[in-house]
């Protein structure tokens, strides 16, 4: 076996291993699912400039780290959380400036801080940024 190879199989069997007995709670959608009729899924976005004054309060929320990013991953980890009643939440996104997916899971507690649930998600994404994806 090559040394890429062998690589490549470690990764899998590590996240394999993180992602083992993971709960899986799909989110409602709030559109009908064109998958069954053949067409193409619904896609969309919607960019948008925020006021100076909550890109202040966002650097205060992230304090040091500067990482807008992770605030709003924080975010979206209560909201999953708050939607599903899960308390294993999983989340797909990127890391690092080259988009590399990883698989963000994090054990929710409703009793944490913003705060508390913030070093949580930091210290995941910081890891798997300085491990180049590999966890």
């Amino acid at each position: 076996m090559a040394v890429g190879a062998a690589s490549l199989q470690d990764r899998l069997e590590r996240w394999s291993q993180r992602l083992s007995n993971l709960t899986v709670s799909p989110l409602t959608r709030d559109y009908p699912d064109t998958q069954q009729d053949g067409k193409r899924a619904i896609e969309a976005f919607e960019s948008i400039k925020l006021p100076q004054e909550t890109q202040l309060a966002l650097k205060k929320l992230s304090g040091s780290s500067s990482s807008d990013f992770t605030v709003f991953l924080t975010a979206l980890v209560i909201l999953v959380a708050r939607l599903t009643g899960d308390e294993d939440i999983a989340v797909g996104t990127s890391v690092g400036d080259d988009g590399r997916p990883f698989v963000l899971r994090v054990p929710y507690d409703a009793s944490e801080s913003f705060g508390q649930l913030y070093a949580k998600v930091d210290k995941v994404c910081m890891h798997l940024y300085l491990s180049n994806g590999s966890f």
